[in-house]
């Protein structure tokens, strides 16, 4: 499956007891900076850092994977952001679909949690 990254998505918890493997990729200007994002979890007022990064930060940086939500170790801060965690009414996810013209989804036929974990079950069997 390949998307954009900016689409609301999820991933629920792996219980399969297999791996489940995913590759992810993005394509960039070569001029564009890394910049990571750390918000503090201890603190639902707190804004969102956001850490400029060097260019191999993506291959070296060791707490990639396991670390992902811990401040990271390296880079320089380059200021912060606000950050509300408000959960958007259904009134306006509607309004901003209509806003940039997105077509609507018969959400009542959308895959269950269960059904999208089965499924992944199924394809990391094959």
């Amino acid at each position: 499956m390949l998307f954009d990254n900016r689409l609301v998505h999820n991933s629920v918890a792996n219980k399969s007891g297999k791996d489940r493997v995913v590759v992810m990729a993005g394509v960039y200007p070569s001029e564009a900076p890394i910049i990571s994002c750390y918000k503090d979890e201890t603190d639902k007022n707190s804004p969102i850092e956001l850490i400029q990064q060097e260019e191999d930060f993506l291959l070296t940086y060791p707490n990639f994977k396991n670390g992902c939500r811990c401040r990271p170790e390296t880079g320089h801060s380059i200021g912060f952001v606000k950050w509300s965690n408000r959960q958007m009414s259904e009134q306006e996810f509607i309004a901003l679909c209509e806003k940039y013209n997105l077509e609507a989804t018969n959400i009542p036929e959308l895959l269950t949690t269960a059904e999208i974990q089965t499924g992944l079950d199924s394809a990391a069997a094959r």
